[in-house]
C-alpha cells in the first residue's frame, strides 16, 4: 500500500532536517574564490538542538501536506538561501537560514519524493509508488515513439547526425525504461 500524505511530507521534511545540521556548501566552483567562499559558508551553520530539528520537522511537513492535500506538487529549493517555504519552518524553529545546503533541490508529489544535493547533484529517489514507476514508464514509451515519428531533434539538418541522436536518445530511454521496470517490482502499491 502506498505511503499517505502525512508520510510522504515528513520523508520530506525529515531529509531537509537531516541535511541542515551538517550541510554541504558546493557551487561547482573549484577555484579559490569557491574555496574561501564555501570555507566562510560552513562558518557561519549553528548546531541545531533535537527540539528545534523536531519543531522544523513539524512545520515542513504540515506546509507539505498542505500542498499535496491541494492536489499542488511542492519543490522545495535552495540556491544559496533557502525558498519562502524552507526559510519560513526555519524560522518557526529557530534555525538559521545559513544552514541550508548550497545547489539543493527537492521535488514532492502524492507518488514520490526526490531530491539532488548540493552543485549538479545526482537526483535521488527518496520514495517512490508503483503509480510513479508506471507514469516514468509511459512517458519514455510516448517519447520513443515521438522519436520515431521525427517528431524530435528536428532543429539538425543534418541527417546522418539527427539520426545518431534520435538512435542514441532512444536506447537510453529503453535503458530507462529497463530500470523503472525493475523499481517498479519492488515499489510500493
Amino acid at each position: 500500500m502506498s505511503k499517505s500524505i502525512k508520510e510522504i511530507a515528513l520523508i520530506a521534511a525529515e531529509w531537509w532536517a537531516d541535511k541542515i545540521i551538517s550541510p554541504k556548501f558546493d557551487n561547482g566552483d573549484s577555484g579559490l574564490s569557491g574555496f574561501f567562499g564555501m570555507t566562510m559558508a560552513s562558518q557561519l551553520v549553528e548546531p541545531i538542538a533535537d527540539e528545534k530539528r523536531e519543531k522544523f520537522i513539524s512545520h515542513l511537513s504540515k506546509y507539505i501536506e498542505s500542498k499535496l492535500d491541494a492536489d499542488l506538487s511542492p519543490y522545495l529549493s535552495v540556491d544559496y538561501g533557502p525558498s519562502v517555504d524552507l526559510k519560513d519552518a526555519a524560522e518557526f524553529a529557530g534555525i538559521s537560514s545559513n544552514n541550508f545546503p548550497w545547489k539543493t533541490n527537492m521535488w514532492v508529489d502524492k507518488n514520490h519524493v526526490s531530491a539532488s544535493y548540493g552543485y549538479r547533484g545526482k537526483k535521488q529517489i527518496l520514495y517512490a509508488n508503483k503509480t510513479y514507476w508506471n507514469d516514468r514508464i509511459e512517458s519514455a514509451q510516448i517519447a520513443i515513439k515521438a522519436y520515431e515519428s521525427g517528431e524530435y531533434l528536428t532543429y539538425i539538418k543534418d541527417e546522418e547526425e539527427r539520426k545518431a541522436k534520435v538512435s542514441k536518445s532512444i536506447a537510453e530511454l529503453k535503458a530507462s525504461i529497463k530500470g523503472h521496470k525493475q523499481n517498479l517490482l519492488t515499489a510500493e502499491e
